[in-house]
Protein backbone atom coordinates (compact mmCIF):
# COMPACT_ATOMS: atom_id res chain seq x y z
CA UNK A 1 0.00 0.00 0.00
CA UNK A 2 1.43 3.09 -0.93
CA UNK A 3 1.83 6.04 1.23
CA UNK A 4 0.80 8.53 -1.70
CA UNK A 5 -2.30 10.17 -2.56
CA UNK A 6 -3.38 11.41 -5.95
CA UNK A 7 -5.42 14.58 -6.44
CA UNK A 8 -7.79 15.61 -9.15
CA UNK A 9 -5.30 17.87 -10.67
CA UNK A 10 -2.87 14.93 -10.82
CA UNK A 11 -0.13 16.00 -7.35
CA UNK A 12 0.76 13.24 -5.12
CA UNK A 13 0.59 14.01 -1.74
CA UNK A 14 2.90 11.90 0.51
CA UNK A 15 1.88 11.36 4.11
CA UNK A 16 4.78 13.43 5.37
CA UNK A 17 3.27 16.49 3.06
CA UNK A 18 0.12 15.99 4.53
CA UNK A 19 1.18 15.43 8.54
CA UNK A 20 3.05 19.05 7.77
CA UNK A 21 -0.17 20.86 6.26
CA UNK A 22 -1.88 19.24 9.11
CA UNK A 23 0.44 20.93 11.36
CA UNK A 24 0.46 24.17 9.63
CA UNK A 25 -3.04 24.33 10.46
CA UNK A 26 -2.70 23.23 13.84
CA UNK A 27 -0.43 26.06 14.39
CA UNK A 28 -2.62 28.71 13.05
CA UNK A 29 -5.39 27.43 15.16
CA UNK A 30 -3.37 27.47 18.62
CA UNK A 31 -1.98 31.02 17.46
CA UNK A 32 -5.56 32.09 16.79
CA UNK A 33 -6.53 30.60 19.66
CA UNK A 34 -3.83 32.31 22.08
CA UNK A 35 -4.54 35.56 20.34
CA UNK A 36 -8.21 35.55 21.22
CA UNK A 37 -8.26 35.15 24.49
CA UNK A 38 -5.06 37.71 25.22
CA UNK A 39 -8.08 39.89 23.15
CA UNK A 40 -10.89 38.47 25.56
CA UNK A 41 -8.57 39.33 29.28
CA UNK A 42 -8.21 43.01 27.28
CA UNK A 43 -11.74 43.29 26.54
CA UNK A 44 -12.66 42.32 30.14
CA UNK A 45 -10.56 44.82 31.43
CA UNK A 46 -11.88 47.94 29.25
CA UNK A 47 -15.31 46.46 29.72
CA UNK A 48 -15.36 46.47 33.48
CA UNK A 49 -14.70 50.07 33.44
CA UNK A 50 -18.52 50.04 33.83
CA UNK A 51 -17.64 49.90 37.44
CA UNK A 52 -16.16 53.22 37.40
CA UNK A 53 -19.98 54.49 36.19
CA UNK A 54 -21.56 55.14 32.88
CA UNK A 55 -19.39 58.74 32.51
CA UNK A 56 -15.78 56.20 32.81
CA UNK A 57 -17.33 53.91 30.97
CA UNK A 58 -18.17 56.19 28.26
CA UNK A 59 -14.79 58.07 28.60
CA UNK A 60 -13.24 54.75 27.25
CA UNK A 61 -15.42 53.90 24.36
CA UNK A 62 -15.02 57.33 22.56
CA UNK A 63 -11.35 56.98 22.99
CA UNK A 64 -11.42 53.92 21.74
CA UNK A 65 -13.50 54.65 18.92
CA UNK A 66 -11.97 58.80 18.50
CA UNK A 67 -8.64 57.32 18.15
CA UNK A 68 -9.32 54.61 15.55
CA UNK A 69 -9.01 51.51 17.95
CA UNK A 70 -12.01 50.34 18.08
CA UNK A 71 -12.68 50.20 14.39
CA UNK A 72 -9.38 48.02 13.20
CA UNK A 73 -9.67 45.95 16.33
CA UNK A 74 -13.35 45.07 15.62
CA UNK A 75 -12.23 43.61 11.89
CA UNK A 76 -9.26 42.06 12.78
CA UNK A 77 -10.57 40.09 16.25
CA UNK A 78 -13.58 39.40 13.84
CA UNK A 79 -11.17 37.78 10.57
CA UNK A 80 -8.95 36.27 13.38
CA UNK A 81 -12.55 34.88 15.16
CA UNK A 82 -13.42 32.89 11.66
CA UNK A 83 -9.83 31.78 10.78
CA UNK A 84 -10.01 29.92 13.84
CA UNK A 85 -13.05 28.88 13.75
CA UNK A 86 -11.91 27.20 10.53
CA UNK A 87 -8.98 25.88 11.61
CA UNK A 88 -10.69 24.01 14.89
CA UNK A 89 -13.86 23.01 13.37
CA UNK A 90 -11.87 20.58 10.91
CA UNK A 91 -11.12 18.29 13.81
CA UNK A 92 -14.80 17.85 14.51
CA UNK A 93 -16.24 15.12 12.23
CA UNK A 94 -18.84 16.14 10.16
CA UNK A 95 -20.97 13.14 10.11
CA UNK A 96 -23.28 11.92 12.73
CA UNK A 97 -21.94 8.72 12.70
CA UNK A 98 -18.43 9.42 13.40
CA UNK A 99 -19.26 11.46 15.88
CA UNK A 100 -21.54 8.59 17.47
CA UNK A 101 -18.14 6.36 17.07
CA UNK A 102 -15.86 8.86 18.77
CA UNK A 103 -18.45 8.46 21.71
CA UNK A 104 -18.37 4.35 21.24
CA UNK A 105 -14.40 4.65 20.80
CA UNK A 106 -14.74 6.47 24.74
CA UNK A 107 -16.83 4.03 25.89
CA UNK A 108 -14.50 1.34 24.77
CA UNK A 109 -11.55 2.85 26.07
CA UNK A 110 -13.40 3.59 29.51
CA UNK A 111 -14.41 -0.35 29.74
CA UNK A 112 -10.66 -1.76 28.43
CA UNK A 113 -8.95 0.14 31.00
CA UNK A 114 -10.00 -1.55 33.97
CA UNK A 115 -9.92 -5.34 34.91
CA UNK A 116 -13.32 -4.96 36.57
CA UNK A 117 -16.23 -7.95 37.68
CA UNK A 118 -19.28 -7.24 35.67
CA UNK A 119 -21.37 -5.84 38.25
CA UNK A 120 -19.16 -2.96 38.90
CA UNK A 121 -19.14 -2.46 35.23
CA UNK A 122 -22.74 -2.15 35.20
CA UNK A 123 -22.22 0.19 38.55
CA UNK A 124 -19.52 2.21 36.48
CA UNK A 125 -22.24 2.57 33.23
CA UNK A 126 -23.79 4.72 34.92
CA UNK A 127 -20.81 7.10 35.06
CA UNK A 128 -20.53 9.16 32.14
CA UNK A 129 -17.20 7.15 30.54
CA UNK A 130 -14.30 8.04 29.81
CA UNK A 131 -13.61 11.74 30.88
CA UNK A 132 -11.48 13.25 28.17
CA UNK A 133 -13.74 12.23 25.40
CA UNK A 134 -16.37 13.72 27.08
CA UNK A 135 -14.85 17.09 27.92
CA UNK A 136 -13.64 17.01 24.49
CA UNK A 137 -17.40 16.34 23.02
CA UNK A 138 -18.42 19.69 25.47
CA UNK A 139 -15.69 21.90 24.30
CA UNK A 140 -16.93 21.54 20.81
CA UNK A 141 -20.76 21.67 21.67
CA UNK A 142 -19.50 24.89 23.34
CA UNK A 143 -17.35 26.35 20.56
CA UNK A 144 -20.60 26.02 18.42
CA UNK A 145 -22.49 28.31 20.89
CA UNK A 146 -19.81 30.33 21.38
CA UNK A 147 -19.30 30.52 17.17
CA UNK A 148 -23.47 32.02 17.34
CA UNK A 149 -23.21 34.25 20.26
CA UNK A 150 -19.32 35.93 19.34
CA UNK A 151 -20.92 36.16 15.77
CA UNK A 152 -23.88 37.93 17.12
CA UNK A 153 -21.58 40.26 19.26
CA UNK A 154 -19.40 40.85 16.46
CA UNK A 155 -22.19 42.19 13.87
CA UNK A 156 -23.52 44.21 16.67
CA UNK A 157 -20.33 46.00 17.90
CA UNK A 158 -19.31 45.83 14.83
CA UNK A 159 -22.39 47.94 13.80
CA UNK A 160 -22.20 50.28 16.20
CA UNK A 161 -18.48 51.03 15.63
CA UNK A 162 -19.10 51.35 11.81
CA UNK A 163 -22.77 54.30 12.76
CA UNK A 164 -20.09 55.74 14.74
CA UNK A 165 -17.37 56.21 12.42
CA UNK A 166 -19.49 57.53 10.05
CA UNK A 167 -21.06 60.65 12.22
CA UNK A 168 -24.80 58.23 11.95
CA UNK A 169 -24.75 56.20 15.58
CA UNK A 170 -23.67 57.26 19.47
CA UNK A 171 -21.18 54.42 19.07
CA UNK A 172 -20.22 52.27 22.05
CA UNK A 173 -21.22 54.27 24.72
CA UNK A 174 -24.26 53.98 27.27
Amino acid sequence: MSNEITHPEGELTTAKERARQQWKLDAVSTGTGVFLALFMWGHMFFVSSILTGERGFNWISDLFEHYWLAQPTVVLVTIVFFVHFVTASRKIPAKLAERKRIKDLGDEISDSEWNISDEDRKELEKIRPHKETSLWIWQVRSGMIILVLGSIHLFVVGADVAQRSFGIGEGLGI
